[in-house]
């Protein structure tokens, strides 16, 4: 998770692991407060078959990216999030 978080700098990204997910969150200063805001970016879900990339939908849910393949690598899934080619991150 490093190599995403240094890729997407200056954004401030953390992550948090959650059992079988990882979940990847934008750190963005509040607009009118002194404080930050967590904005979650990506869910990586572990299944059976490998993990799963999911994006943020606009009602707050999660959704699997349009044609994702299960991997059983997170770089590629990674690479998925840095390449954003469907603009869902």
């Amino acid at each position: 998770m490093a190599r995403l978080t240094e890729a997407l700098k200056p954004h401030q990204i953390v992550t948090e692991i959650h059992g079988h997910r990882v979940l990847v969150i934008e750190l963005v200063p509040h607009p009118a407060k002194s404080e930050t805001l967590r904005s979650p970016l990506a869910l990586l879900d572990f299944k059976t078959n490998g993990w799963v990339l999911l994006f943020r939908t606009a009602d707050g849910g999660w959704q699997p990216v349009p044609g994702d393949v299960p991997t059983l690598t997170l770089s590629r899934k990674v690479d998925q999030i840095l390449c954003n080619a469907d603009q869902l991150f």
